[in-house]
């Protein structure tokens, strides 16, 4: 008996030192794994600056091909030291935004600066070169002369190449930097930039189906592949319409198609008398007024800050601006405007609204 007594003291020693050793495995995972996920982010970005780049688009899926031709740039300028401009042209919607934003991200490595700049307007371009002069020290409040000396220093940079980022470029306000780095660019007008430099993207009918899929949870090819067309394969708008699909209680893949012209309908009228085509496609201004007509009865709040903030740019709305008008629209309790800024946030940028 005394020995059975012992063999149960052993057993039950060596399953609390069993224990012990698996929850010092536990605490040093615990302890260990937040430290391992900073250091694989820091190698990640390096020593790279980052100047307004938006992160990459959590839905952003394909370009592989594109993404390709725009690493063989890259690689084949850092031989040569030259600078190197790539622009990528295309109809609104089509991606040339999340594709500059996904190569950059997927990059960060390469650069030694990588700088995001509003190319819609010349105030947009002066914005973002006076936070480019401010990062290299430069104090210029002239911008013929700003824009001169931030290339200048760029030019002379002899570490990793840096990447400028014109996003929706109208027209090019002055030369751009000739060595050290990468020019790229999106925009809709092929003259802007010599034909040479231009990447054109085009619609990837594939691709398109596989967002819808993906965004919905759906694997119906035949339904999928009619609401891809009906969009004209536009990633934007199978962003636009996945998003409502997949939040919408009674709106599938199947019923899609029969719900959507009643929602266009009260909206003919309009479409008629404004001539979207000279900037957007139909279809593109069709998806973003049925957004808004579909946002008015599920979210009217988000609807209301767009009327309000109308005049602001999308890119440079700070949160604060929602917080004061949430304020000053109802007497919310921190924790009610909190959620509310929250959500409202959330459902504009589902929607591609900001």
């Amino acid at each position: 008996m005394p020995g059975i007594f012992v063999s149960y003291a052993h057993q039950e020693e060596d399953q609390k030192a069993s224990s012990e050793k698996k929850w010092n495995k536990k605490n040093l995972f615990f302890l260990i794994g937040p430290i391992i996920f900073f250091f694989l982010l820091f190698c990640n970005r390096g020593d790279t600056e980052l100047l307004d780049l938006p992160t990459k688009h959590v839905d952003f899926i394909g370009r592989e091909k594109e993404l390709g031709i725009l690493k063989k740039h890259l690689h084949t300028k850092k031989k040569e030291r030259g600078s190197n401009l790539v622009a990528l042209c295309g109809e609104s919607g089509i991606g040339k935004t999340e594709l500059a934003i996904a190569f950059a991200n997927n990059r960060i490595k390469d650069f030694s600066l990588i700088s995001w700049i509003d190319g819609s307007s010349e105030e947009t371009i002066s914005y973002s070169y006076a936070k480019l002069g401010e990062f290299l020290g430069i104090q210029e409040s002239h911008f013929d002369t700003l824009w001169k000396k931030v290339h200048g220093a760029l030019e002379k940079q002899r570490k990793k190449p840096w990447l400028l980022i014109f996003d929706d470029l109208r027209e090019v306000p002055f030369d751009l930097p000739k060595s050290g780095g990468m020019v790229l660019v999106t925009c809709r007008d092929k003259s802007i930039c010599p034909p040479k430099t231009l990447l054109e993207i085009e619609k990837n009918p594939l691709e398109a189906i596989h967002l819808l899929s993906k965004l919905t949870g759906e694997k119906e090819l035949e339904s999928l592949n009619q609401i891809a067309k009906q969009l004209d394969h536009l990633p934007l708008m199978m962003n636009l319409i996945g998003h409502y699909i997949a939040e919408t209680p009674g709106v599938s893949i199947s019923n899609f198609s029969a719900i959507a012209p009643s929602l266009l309908a009260s909206k003919d009228s309009l479409l008629q008398k404004v001539d979207f085509i000279k900037r957007y496609a139909r279809s593109l201004a069709e998806t973003y007024l049925t957004t808004l007509e579909i946002l008015k009865e599920k979210e009217p709040i988000c609807v209301e800050f767009l009327k309000q903030a109308i005049y602001l740019h999308p890119n440079h709305i700070p949160v604060e601006y929602l917080s004061c008008w949430l304020k000053a629209k109802e007497k919310y309790s921190a924790t009610q405007e909190l959620c509310l800024r929250g959500d409202t946030l959330r459902e504009l940028q589902n929607h591609c609204l900001i």
